[in-house]
């Protein structure tokens, strides 16, 4: 009885002791004399090396993140500093086909109302362009904007002056033109160059009534004018403004900030989810290396591929009238889908390379310096910032604008080498670090299956 009563006790002990191993949760299992300082309290615990130590490892992550926080913090707002002051570095096109009194006003409110914080006016010849040829050449990109008098702008006006019923009939606001691209960069195309291209209106008719105003007056309205022709003459011009692509809808501020975001948050969490269902399931052990890259790459190029539709219907459910129209939204959807690809992969390469407590380092910062490289074109921006050309977002974010304007400012030539450059890079990198990935997966089987065949045996 006695040595059945031994060996009934070694058999609960032994049980214990695989039961603690595999991680049973009941406290009743586990020696109490196993964590002694559980039992310490705050004063005690302190005093102990490991708490210590926890403390100091958790002061040194509290002074990375301070610094990490200021970083972003003066790189963002950095971006913005003095912005009004480099608005002069957004090139407008200007031509006179005026050439009288109307042309002359335009021009000499040009040098009134030039300084830093107005764009730089580059004036052409008249007989080297015509009005479709400068709408051609804000188009193509080579100008943020264009303003042109109209033939015969001033004679319309003078004849205007001179006779009653033509000046029932005149438009001031065809005297002056100017062209500009409100899907590109909606926010600063709005403030910048298309309010300052309409003040030109403003500020031209202010120059003519001060430079010609006497004169015209008493050449023309002296003997009884009528109240169409003193109209013409307190409004002698205007402008017409030629918008590339009108896009007045809110939801346009939206597309290279918070758009921006989610393309690279979504992959992010996907990267996530993905590597931890591997894990979990020990696929990276269990699998050859080709069959777990290809499988887990496979499902994120299927949802990537999904991803982006929903993004680009988004974008296409609220358009509001918006002038975009099939085929823009398939380009649309690619570029999205390619972005999606490079970010899944970038996100991976940090999960194979780097420890899961830089994460959010890498991602906050990859995530503001694609986001800024959107929301302020490079014009605006210090030189310091124009490295961002380099980034994913921003030349997605071009690449998708032009799209929208059908061609116009087109960037194709630049933003999908860089895109697929990204790609080029990334994807070896991708693949050598899944192959290690993959390498201490099954190290870490292997020494798990082997402490489990110790431990067994040693309750047999």
């Amino acid at each position: 009885m006695s040595s059945s009563s031994n060996d009934s006790d070694n058999n609960l002990e032994q049980m214990e002791r695989v039961q603690t191993f595999h991680g049973d949760s009941s406290a009743d299992m586990i020696p109490l004399d196993k964590y002694p300082t559980a039992h310490l309290d705050f004063r005690e615990a302190v005093a102990t090396p490991v708490l210590q130590k926890f403390i100091k490892v958790l002061v040194i992550i509290g002074v990375i993140f301070m610094f990490l926080i200021t970083v972003i913090m003066c790189y963002s707002y950095g971006n913005f500093h003095h912005a009004t002051s480099r608005i002069h570095r957004v090139r407008i096109l200007a031509v006179d086909f005026d050439e009288g009194i109307v042309g002359a006003a335009m021009l000499a409110g040009y040098e009134s109302a030039k300084g830093k914080s107005f764009p730089t006016f580059i004036i052409k010849n008249s007989t080297d362009y015509t009005p479709e040829l400068v709408f051609h050449e804000v188009f193509k990109g080579h100008y943020w904007g264009a303003i042109y008098t109209a033939h015969n702008a001033s004679e319309n006006l003078l004849a205007a002056l001179s006779n009653s019923s033509l000046a029932a009939t005149y438009d001031a606001d065809t005297a002056i033109y100017y062209v500009w691209n409100q899907a590109h960069y909606t926010s600063v195309s709005n403030s910048v160059v298309e309010s300052m291209l309409s003040a030109m209106g403003d500020i031209t008719r202010e120059v003519l009534i001060a430079m010609q105003g006497s004169d015209l007056y008493s050449k023309y309205l002296s003997d009884s004018p009528s109240l169409e022709q003193l109209e013409v003459f307190a409004t002698p011009v205007g402008t017409t403004a030629l918008n590339i692509l009108k896009t007045t809808q809110l939801g346009a501020f939206l597309y290279n900030t918070i758009g921006m975001v989610i393309i690279m948050l979504i992959m992010f969490f996907f990267m996530i989810a993905t590597n931890g269902v591997a894990v979990e399931f020990k696929i990276y052990a269990r699998y050859s290396k080709l069959v777990s890259y290809c499988s887990r790459l496979g499902f994120a190029f299927v949802f990537a591929f999904l991803y982006s539709l929903l993004a680009t219907g988004t974008i296409w459910w609220f358009r509001e009238g918006w002038g975009v129209n099939g085929n823009q939204f398939v380009l649309t959807w690619l570029v999205y889908y390619l972005m999606m690809i490079v970010n899944f992969i970038f996100f991976d390469n940090i999960a194979c390379f780097f420890p899961p407590l830089f994460f959010p380092v890498f991602v906050l910062c990859w995530i503001i310096m694609n986001v800024m490289s959107c929301i302020l074109p490079q014009p605006l921006a210090p030189k310091f910032y124009h490295w961002t050309y380099a980034l994913p977002a921003f030349n997605g974010y071009n690449l998708v604008s032009s799209i929208w304007a059908r061609g116009a400012s087109p960037v194709a030539y630049r933003a999908l080498p860089i895109l697929f450059g990204w790609l080029i890079i990334l994807w070896p990198i991708n693949i050598y670090g899944h192959h290690k990935r993959c390498r201490l997966a099954r190290s870490a089987a292997d020494a798990s299956d082997q402490h489990t065949k110790e431990i067994m045996r040693e309750t047999v």
